[in-house]
């Protein structure tokens, strides 16, 4: 009668929904990896901005420990990704294939940043100043940007939260720095770098420098473009707010000269305007469950 029991109980405790489910917990896994991978960008580039002239032969230990320890800890989801099949849901099917792509974009960015590590660790103070320079990560304004969109890719899987509708991607201002824009030039290779050439010849080709500088560039924008691509996918879970309808049209209609362009002063009249009155307009943000829109 006691074992009978038992198992009854057993039976209905099994029953009982968890506190935490394994969609929640890989959801979870995702956002804690974003923060740690925002933090390991931090390390990197002050390693990169710090070294010196200093002959350094390996990578830090502390850089590539932090490597290992997000690629298992992703790796860990893939168990937590099986058992979601398993529970009920209210919400609609388990959106893995969106995961799945989230834990390949992921694993790129560390393996792209522990090889970026790799040639700063063999490029010298010179050419690693260059690399920084060139490719926006010495601008504090652009390495302000690709952070929050760590911290903002983070704080949206951790709460479920809709991220902003508007989000201009980091892979159109890379290789921008305002000073070439302000030289009108497309890129920012032209930049005058002390020791460093300006313009490729056959001698910059074949130095050993110089390929290590072109890896250096082409690693950060692999890692530049798999955070924009990291957004959308965000974006397809969490859904989206702060929605701004209209600015297509109105974009096409400046180009085609059918409305004025307004000067600074007139924007700057009306961002005052904008400021000083009270909005009583419903909610507009939408979300992954929106189907209407």
């Amino acid at each position: 009668m006691c074992v009978l029991l038992g198992i009854t109980i057993a039976f209905i405790a099994c029953l009982i929904p968890p506190r935490t489910t394994q969609k929640s917990a890989v959801r979870q896994t995702y956002a804690k990896t974003f923060g740690y991978a925002g933090d390991l960008v931090c390390q990197v580039l002050s390693f990169a901005s710090c070294k010196g002239d200093a002959k350094i032969t390996k990578p830090p230990q502390s850089i590539i420990k932090t490597i290992q320890g997000l690629r298992v800890r992703i790796g860990k989801t893939a168990a937590g990704t099986a058992m979601t099949k398993y529970e009920l849901s209210l919400k609609g099917p388990w959106p893995a294939q969106h995961y799945t792509a989230l834990k390949g974009l992921l694993l790129e960015i560390l393996d792209l940043l522990g090889q970026f590590t790799g040639v700063i660790t063999s490029l010298d103070q010179r050419w690693t100043y260059a690399l920084l320079k060139r490719t926006q990560f010495a601008n504090p304004s652009f390495t302000a940007q690709f952070l929050n969109c760590f911290h903002l890719l983070a704080n949206a899987l951790e709460h479920g939260r809709p991220v902003p509708y508007l989000f201009d991607p980091l892979l159109e201002r890379y290789l921008k720095s305002p000073e070439v824009l302000r030289a009108g030039h497309g890129y920012g290779f032209d930049l005058e770098v002390d020791g460093v050439p300006q313009h490729v010849d056959l001698n910059t080709l074949c130095s050993l420098e110089y390929l290590r500088y072109s890896c250096g560039v082409s690693q950060m924008y692999g890692i530049t473009n798999r955070l924009d691509r990291c957004m959308l996918v965000v974006k397809e879970l969490v859904g989206e707010a702060y929605i701004v309808y209209g600015l297509e049209n109105l974009n096409r209609q400046r180009n085609e000269g059918l409305i004025p362009t307004t000067t600074r002063d007139q924007e700057r009249e009306e961002r005052e305007g904008l400021m000083r009155k009270e909005w009583e307009e419903p909610d507009s943000r939408r979300n992954s469950e929106d189907s209407s829109v």
